[in-house]
């Protein structure tokens, strides 16, 4: 007897096709099904590994979306995107410092965090969810500080 197909979750396909488009998925894909078309190897696997580690194409397709994946934006605007967050986290409450664990509650329920930092919003919470490297107590410039490390680096 045959199961009953699960659901599609249109959250998570409209965030992989916005994955895919961003990072040149389908261009790459081009570009290996040509090369193996027109060598046919008779080990297409190891040719389609080949041709990712060697082919120019491919890297110059990396090297851009990399460059996509970059906050381009100034430290000003993003300081004071942070700023605005970290006030939203703090809640009615006021609290000037907030634990490392009430950080990474709050920014995963944080709406603002998603929509200013789309692409990085997951790493901003796995830095403060670290127990070895982000601090137990955390105060607004230390969240600005720990979140503008993040932002230096590429999203995956």
């Amino acid at each position: 007897m045959r199961e009953a197909p699960l659901p599609r979750n249109q959250e998570l396909m409209a965030a992989m096709t916005d994955y895919s488009l961003g990072n040149y998925v389908r261009e790459i894909l081009h570009v290996m099904m040509e090369r193996v078309v027109v060598a046919q190897p008779n080990d297409p696997l190891e040719f389609l590994i080949q041709v990712v580690k060697t082919d120019q194409r491919i890297a110059e397709l990396d090297d851009a979306s990399r460059f996509s994946r970059m906050d381009l934006r100034t430290v000003a605007t993003k300081t004071k995107h942070l700023r605005a967050i970290f006030q939203e986290i703090q809640g009615k409450d006021g609290t000037t410092n907030l634990s490392r664990d009430s950080i990474v509650d709050r920014l995963l329920a944080s709406k603002l965090l998603h929509k200013s930092f789309p692409r990085h919003a997951q790493e901003i919470v796995q830095a403060f969810g670290n127990k070895e490297t982000a601090p137990a107590i955390v105060s607004s410039s230390g969240f600005v500080t720990t979140c503008l490390a993040v932002l230096s680096k590429p999203s995956p």
